[in-house]
């Protein structure tokens, strides 16, 4: 085997992890605000997949399609399980968010509206500073690093080019959307 075909199979199996380490950095709350340079973001993401490529690649070499075509499509695939692991994150986020929101209109805030430096769009005060000590939070009991570990189990659930689509995902990703509103107005039920 000359170099060239082996580094041409390693390199496919690195973009494709590259791509899924990605997607968590679209939406993710602490690794996908806009405060974090898009610099580091990326340079985090190839760190961790150069970090992560010999334990997955240990884990035997997937299909990698040879045409150029289903590569794009198997990558979409690994953007949307990264983009998955994010936004499974993020839902907590949003409803703390949401809870914020609920509760500035019943104190008579919501007139106030505060630019989030992590998303650049106004959100009311408490709002603001709840998703703020959210991210603190997050920091602090190192949720960080659960959703860096959540990523890594990731690889052992579904195999790299490995995802199927069907209905089942559709299904359990409107159910997390709808569970932002329920559990937003769980925590703002105090207030009301």
């Amino acid at each position: 085997m000359d170099l060239y075909e082996l580094l041409q199979g390693h390199i496919a199996v690195f973009l494709l992890m590259l791509v899924r380490v990605s997607g968590i950095f679209l939406i993710s709350p602490f690794f996908g605000s806009m405060n974090i340079s898009i610099y580091f973001r990326v340079g985090t993401a190839l760190a961790i997949t150069i970090l992560l490529f010999p334990v997955v690649d240990g884990m035997g070499t997937p299909y990698v399609p040879e045409n150029v075509i289903m590569f794009g499509v198997t990558a979409l695939g690994e953007l949307f399980i990264g983009w998955l692991i994010g936004f499974v994150a993020y839902i907590s986020f949003a409803a703390i968010t949401m809870a914020g929101k609920v509760m500035d209109m019943q104190v008579g805030f919501a007139i106030v509206n505060v630019v989030d430096p992590t998303s650049g769009q106004q959100i009311p005060l408490i709002g603001s500073f709840l998703y703020n000590l959210a991210v603190i939070i997050l920091l602090v009991t190192n949720g960080h690093h659960m959703i860096i570990a959540a990523l890594v189990e990731s690889f052992r659930a579904v195999p790299l080019a490995g995802m199927e689509p069907n209905l089942s995902i559709a299904l359990l990703l409107a159910n997390f959307t709808g569970g932002i509103f329920v559990t937003g107005m769980k925590i703002a039920m105090p207030i009301t």
